[in-house]
């Protein structure tokens, strides 16, 4: 196997601590990642990113590291030539109001609801596909809630662990990262649905990352 094409996650994969180029999990320096980018440079691998950030949050990382490609949001949004090209895929999404107003309604409800959860300020900024929401709930709960109060079209997604204390949350011990989108949309759809765009072999491409 010779891949072609690697696509990577970016938080806890390509970035350490802090989202880091040079720090690794502990926080600690390193020159890892920056030399793994280099090889594939060397190689004509293309690195693809892979993120459940937000479009305008993944612009100056990419200019960056030098990638031409990545998939944001979730697999939500793919773009192509450093911009040239943006495709934005809705999932199970089919309101006749905008997807980010629809998102808002279904963070608010869900907020309201559990007492354990709050927005994920400010990283909701830019978000054109999903939202964010911290704290701690079990995911089938905050979906059937959805489900009840007409949100049947989105997902709760559970993205770990906070590496930090939130002091709005003084009775969640451990704070957790949800995404809330359209069902449909995944890192691994997102995936697929670039190696379809391209004409991409799945045999030629690879993936590493911190999740299944």
């Amino acid at each position: 196997m010779s891949p072609r094409v690697l696509y990577t996650d970016i938080d806890g994969t390509l970035v350490g601590a802090g989202g880091n180029l040079l720090a690794d999990s502990d926080g600690e320096p390193t020159d890892v990642a920056v030399e793994a980018l280099l090889r594939a440079q060397a190689a004509d691998l293309e690195i693809v990113g892979l993120s459940g950030r937000a479009r305008l949050r993944m612009f100056e990382l990419a200019r960056l590291v030098g990638m031409r490609s990545w998939i944001c949001e979730l697999g939500g949004i793919r773009i192509y030539e450093r911009g040239d090209e943006t495709v934005l895929d809705t999932g199970a999404y089919d309101g006749t109001t905008p997807l980010t107003e629809a998102l808002a309604e279904a963070l608010a409800t869900l907020v309201e609801h559990f007492d354990t959860l709050e927005e994920h300020d400010p990283w909701n900024e830019g978000r054109e596909v999903s939202v964010m929401v911290r704290g701690d709930c079990a995911v089938s709960e905050a979906e059937q809630l959805l489900a009840e109060r007409g949100f049947g079209w989105a997902g709760v997604t559970d993205n770990g662990v906070l590496p930090r204390s939130v002091p709005t949350l003084p009775d969640v011990e451990r704070v957790r990262i949800y995404h809330v989108a359209p069902r449909g949309l995944s890192k691994r759809n997102g995936i697929v649905a670039d190696q379809r765009h391209r004409g991409l072999d799945p045999n030629d491409c690879a993936v590493v990352g911190d999740a299944a």
